[in-house]
């Protein structure tokens, strides 16, 4: 078998496009081909295999594995990634960047997040090119019609990112990941007012009744999120000039994906909250916190 570069896939859409980011750093230095290993999402049970919606290409794979197994057993994931890929383990060291993939043989096996542009600084123009909001197509009318309000508020737009879903309704990811409260929200919205003339918010949320209810901006605010689907929504947030994220790699990705020169992208100051994990690469330097 002819090696490859074999990423294993785990989380929402976000954390697919770090896996995924990570996988192509070592098939381009390698020139082993990259495959995506699907298996443990279907595991998870709350996500699905989200990156052929946004033009992935790559071969993907869905196997009938013992995946609470391998989750728990090094030894039994290291047997796996040879047995079916020919491949070894290159095991994520943390949360904060380390020069593993530089280092990463062909036919490695990929297991981590990877949530950090470091890792993947060399590919920016290219990955803003291949999933920048520009290069989707086919918005619903409800899309295309935010899209042109954004696009009228030009420089003054701002893509608020608002997570809570489980965030809130889950009690692991509630003690990992505490939903930003509206305090947050407020100054980070008004951090960019203070540098954009006239900013024009658009809010983007899995919980648009709170954001309703409870959300109070400087400026005239509209709530996207609703009708468009996920990929419309990454569209959308990238499509705004600034932008004020929650504690998500959606909205990291969205913010990210949509970067000029000039945008004014916040973010929180503390990403985690118990266990804490180091998290001094989680955000780009430029990036403002709060």
């Amino acid at each position: 078998m002819s090696p490859r570069t074999v990423v294993q896939l785990r989380g929402g859409i976000g954390n697919q496009l770090f896996q995924y980011a990570a996988g192509c750093v070592v098939a381009r230095n390698t020139g082993a081909p990259l495959l995506l290993d699907a298996s443990f999402i279907r595991w998870e049970g709350y996500r699905d295999y989200a990156l052929a919606r946004i033009g992935v290409t790559e071969e993907a794979h869905d196997y009938d594995i013992p995946v609470r197994e391998l989750s728990e057993d090094d030894n039994a994931t290291a047997e796996y990634a040879r047995d079916r890929f020919n491949a070894e383990v290159v095991r994520e060291i943390g949360h904060n960047y380390h020069d593993q993939l530089a280092a990463a043989p062909a036919g490695s096996y990929l297991v981590g997040s990877w949530q950090s542009e470091r890792h993947f600084a060399e590919l920016t123009d290219e990955l803003r090119e291949r999933f920048g909001p520009d290069r989707f197509t086919g918005l619903s009318l409800s899309a295309r019609a935010f899209a042109d309000e954004i696009d009228a508020a030009g420089r003054s737009s701002v893509a608020v990112h608002v997570r809570r879903g489980d965030y809130v309704a889950v009690e692991w990811a509630a003690k990992l990941l505490p939903p930003k409260d509206v305090d947050y929200y407020y100054a980070a919205a008004e951090m960019i007012a203070n540098a954009v003339p006239r900013p024009h918010y658009f809010v983007f949320t899995d919980d648009p009744r709170w954001c309703e209810q409870e959300l109070v901006l400087p400026g005239p605010a509209r709530i996207v999120s609703g009708d468009s689907s996920d990929v419309e929504d990454l569209a959308l947030i990238g499509r705004c000039h600034h932008a004020a994220i929650s504690n998500s790699t959606f909205g990291w990705w969205g913010a990210w994906l949509g970067e000029r020169p000039d945008s004014i992208i916040v973010a929180p100051k503390r990403w985690f909250g118990e266990p804490a994990i180091p998290e001094q690469d989680k955000l780009p330097q430029r990036w403002l916190r709060v």
